[in-house]
């Protein structure tokens, strides 16, 4: 039988880092399967209730129910979610996932975190909310990954009420699978992403699993969740398991423009009289920053004070290095790399760019917004609906790198700018507002609870910026 060693870091809760020694005759699935129904029931007992499915079995034979975990006596131990998803890179999902998971009440609903990296981003604040298990990628070394996510799953599957795996394309779903072997009974596939990001031959390799595993999503998983539909659609194109589109959401006060940090941070980046082009996004082939750094080749030969800034890591690193070198705007573009004080970068720009190939529903531009940059970004996803053209920003075509540079120049224009910016600062924004954020919080609150009104937890609440929000 396999044992699990684990490796305390020095984070609040810990990261725990999976290692295994593998006996030669292991369980089959069937018996794991028996085995964490009976510790689940044990568990369950010890409860004093029983978790049913919030979801419909992938036939759709049997109606939706709420948990009755969560039903009776306040001292009920907290739902138990398993993260996956998380990288090593700080993106969408990882946005997504603290802006909810970090908020949510810890009393009620308990997160821990299944990565298959180490360290991941913001791994102190991931630390805070949960425990993080680190299994080997299955890029790395296959064989160890399968033995690493069995033995997580015998170990600790019957821990867990959900899974919650959130991924940009299911290439993998082997830990959907586990979670239906052990019987995990809400097993929610979230997706983040229109399309494949990746065009490397891994990217297409990739993709072409996706294609193949899509068509039988629903029988491993039981609820859908994506940030638009097109996502959703990606994720499993036959619809035939029960779908919520899930909104994205920030904390609009972190963002909120300050004119001390703005003189902080261009300070400390010698950007005090320079026009600040600024751009966050992983350095992949959907954020397109090749044709980025091509339109401000052409912008620094009309304004030799413009500088570009790039926030964010990825695959194209090196290969977008080279290329500022090749363009010879290599002292103009600052690679500032993966960080967690955006909200800070953010006030030193004067205008955000994001020319993405695709997108689902940009986190980047909504922060950008709530920091009150005008905004140029592609007609692709959702980003239309967080920018107007001529009202916050400027919408472009996509796949054109001339009209990046047209864009961005008439963004440049003074009398365009100061139009941008008396625009944007009359635009409603409650979209962005706390009070938006809580909502957006209490719906996947309630989904997570399996449909509970709220007068079933009016007690409960989020933490949004060290404030108690009744959930009413």
């Amino acid at each position: 039988m396999a044992h699990l060693r684990l490796h305390a870091d020095d984070g609040e809760n810990g990261r725990q880092r999976i290692c295994q020694s593998t006996s030669a005759n292991c369980k089959s699935a069937q018996n794991q399967h028996a085995e964490a129904v009976c510790k689940r029931s044990q568990r369950n007992r010890a409860n004093g209730s029983r978790v049913e499915a919030i979801a419909g079995d992938r036939r759709g034979q049997r109606p939706l129910a709420s948990p009755s975990l969560m039903k009776g006596s306040m001292t009920m131990k907290p739902l138990r979610v398993l993260v996956v998803g998380w990288t090593a890179t700080t993106g969408g999902i990882e946005h997504f996932l603290m802006a909810y998971c970090g908020k949510m009440n810890r009393e009620r609903v308990q997160f821990d975190f299944l990565c298959r990296f180490s360290p991941i981003a913001c791994q102190k604040e991931a630390e805070k909310i949960g425990k993080i298990y680190t299994i080997t990628r299955r890029s790395s070394d296959i064989m160890r990954y399968y033995r690493e996510i069995n033995d997580f799953f015998r170990e600790h599957g019957h821990e867990y009420d959900i899974i919650w795996d959130n991924e940009c394309m299911f290439n993998d779903m082997t830990p959907l699978k586990k979670a239906a072997e052990v019987g995990i009974p809400v097993r929610i596939a979230h997706c983040h992403n229109p399309q494949n990001m990746d065009k490397s031959v891994i990217g297409h390799v990739q993709g072409f699993l996706h294609r193949v595993n899509h068509h039988s999503l629903s029988h491993y998983a039981n609820v859908l969740w994506a940030c638009s539909m097109e996502s959703a659609k990606w994720a499993c194109p036959a619809m035939d398991l029960p779908c919520e589109v899930i909104p994205n959401a920030i904390d609009a006060q972190m963002f909120r423009f300050s004119e001390q940090v703005r003189r902080e941070v261009r300070e400390q980046y010698g950007l005090e009289d320079c026009l600040v082009v600024g751009h966050v996004g992983r350095l992949q082939y959907q954020k397109n920053q090749t044709f980025l750094l091509d339109a401000f080749r052409h912008l620094h030969e009309r304004e030799e004070k413009a500088r570009l800034v790039l926030v964010g890591d990825g695959p194209d690193l090196t290969e977008l290095e080279a290329k500022a070198v090749t363009l010879g705007i290599e002292r103009e573009v600052l690679f500032l790399g993966n960080r967690d004080d955006v909200n800070r970068l953010l006030q030193a720009f004067d205008l955000f760019v994001m020319p993405s190939h695709f997108e689902g529903f940009g986190m980047a531009a909504l922060e950008a917004q709530a920091a009150g940059l005008p905004c140029l970004v592609t007609d692709v996803g959702g980003n239309t609906e967080i920018v107007e053209d001529g009202v916050n920003g400027v919408v472009i075509p996509p796949r054109s790198a001339q009209a990046i540079a047209d864009g961005i120049r008439r963004m440049c224009d003074p009398a365009c700018r100061a139009t941008l910016l008396r625009r944007a600062a009359g635009k409603d924004y409650s979209s962005f507002s706390d009070e938006n954020v809580d909502r957006q919080l209490r719906t996947v609150y309630r989904m997570l609870l399996g449909g509970m009104t709220d007068d079933q937890h009016r007690d409960s609440c989020v933490q949004c910026r060290g404030n108690s929000r009744t959930l009413s």
